[in-house]
């Protein structure tokens, strides 16, 4: 067993002590770890199939998980002082930390606090306007937040409080310019193309749809395509891939490597750091280090060296954060199942005696098409279709047609979203002019979603 298959399996086994120690209390860990090993050295004396050592490491590994996990957690919850609070009506002053979160009637705003210290989620209404960096006095009952939010490290929210800004602009420069960029390549966007086209076009560069247009957010959850402005893995290798491609006929590769990383650095500050963004973010760097020395791209061992990464940072993500998890499938679903389903394919296709149809299903356009669009789809909605059932009791099985007509659109319709925004910082003649060109694209997309 080579290191790489051997980190590859601490990895594994890392994870599984972690989602243990979420579901047991620690002493029980304990005793199954141990019982486990004794039931396993008896099974292995007798056969002799595996290293007593290699067992004994990933048990280890286990129990490192488990304890990893359990101490962050207690560390979190001690450094958090709003949950002492529970059921209280307090007064204190925090800063607005992320950009506000608007549902309906409604909008979230999430508060760090020096005093007492901690983040408190904010329910408010919709009618008040706040932004990232607002420092605000706040007065209200702490309640306990939804364990949703655990993963963020907040135990308390406050519902419909009395709120006073008390000054604007508090927050990180540069974070607070790349919000305002964020925003303004957003209201660009509504100036120039149909409401509904540009609520699909702005969810594709910067994944704010929800609050915007929930109606046609509802439709894309239920065709099945609203990863597609949920950003992702996806979004991120598209922008990093041509980005590279353009720079390397300007710069030398090493060069390119460094622009391409930072501006894409850039981007995922600008819209938030989403997990699933700066998940993207991190794979994006191992394929573009690839692509700087030509090496070998192993998307197995990148995924979950950056998954490693992220649950080392956040451990609770493993447990708690639905995006991590589906998107992790999702993933792995593109490494591994498109081989298994066209090892079926090429299976059925030689029993078919007719010559013909054999011919026509071998076809290179065929092929290329089975390749390109329908294996990666069929294999992701298949990665993550039980969890998508537990969590949300219905799958959008017209989602696997819906992707294979909408994903092949997806590269184009990012680089002119983004060409369309920009463009009106320079001229609103000549974005709207393009814009005439552009919106078939996305007129055909929005038709497929709302058929």
């Amino acid at each position: 067993m080579n290191k790489a298959e051997l980190f590859w399996l601490f990895i594994i086994s890392f994870f599984i002590g972690i989602v243990i120690a979420s579901l047991t209390y620690f002493h029980l860990i304990l005793i199954s770890l141990f019982f486990g090993f004794f039931c396993l050295r008896v099974f292995l004396f007798r056969f002799k199939k595996v290293p007593f050592y290699l067992l004994g490491f990933f048990l280890l590994a286990i129990l490192s998980g488990s304890c990893y996990f359990l101490s962050y957690k207690n560390l979190k919850i001690a450094q958090d002082k709003f949950h002492l609070y529970l059921g209280k009506e307090i007064s204190f002053k925090g800063k607005v930390v992320a950009p506000p979160i608007r549902r309906g009637s409604y909008q979230l705003l999430k508060i760090a606090s020096k005093e007492p210290s901690g983040k408190v989620l904010i329910k408010t209404s919709n009618l008040k306007f706040f932004e990232y960096g607002d420092l605000v006095e706040i007065k209200g009952k702490i309640e306990k937040a939804k364990s949703f939010y655990s993963k963020e490290n907040i135990f308390a929210q406050i519902s419909w409080p009395q709120i006073k800004v008390l000054k604007k602009h508090q927050g990180n420069f540069l974070r607070s310019f790349l919000y305002n960029i964020a925003l303004k390549l957003k209201k660009n966007l509504f100036e120039i193309l149909p409401h509904q086209e540009a609520s699909l076009a702005s969810g594709l560069i910067l994944g704010h749809l929800k609050g915007r247009d929930s109606k046609f957010s509802k439709k894309l959850s239920l065709s099945g395509v609203a990863h597609m402005t949920a950003l992702s893995g996806i979004h991120i290798s598209i922008i990093s891939h041509y980005l590279f491609e353009v720079l390397i006929f300007f710069f030398k590769r090493n060069v390119c490597f460094y622009i391409s990383s930072f501006l894409i650095f850039l981007f995922v500050l600008a819209t938030g750091v989403q997990a699933s963004c700066l998940r993207a973010f991190l794979m994006a760097l191992v394929y573009l280090y690839a692509l700087k020395g030509s090496r070998q791209y192993q998307p197995k061992y990148s995924l979950f060296s950056v998954a490693f990464l992220m649950v080392v940072l956040n451990p609770k993500i493993l447990v708690f954060d639905l995006g991590f998890k589906l998107s992790f499938l999702a993933t792995l679903g593109l490494i591994y199942l498109p081989l298994i389903f066209k090892f079926f394919y090429f299976k059925l296709i030689s029993r078919i005696k007719f010559k013909n149809l054999e011919k026509m299903l071998t076809s290179k356009n065929l092929i290329k098409f089975l390749d390109d669009f329908f294996w990666p789809t069929l294999s992701a909605q298949t990665a993550i279709f039980g969890l998508v059932l537990l969590n949300f009791s219905y799958f959008p099985l017209i989602g696997i047609l819906a992707n294979l007509f909408l994903l092949p659109l997806l590269p184009l319709s990012i680089l002119l979203s983004f060409f369309l925004a920009f463009l009106r910082f320079f001229s609103y003649f000549l974005s709207r002019f393009f814009s005439f060109f552009i919106w078939p694209l996305f007129r055909i997309e929005t038709f497929l979603i709302n058929f």
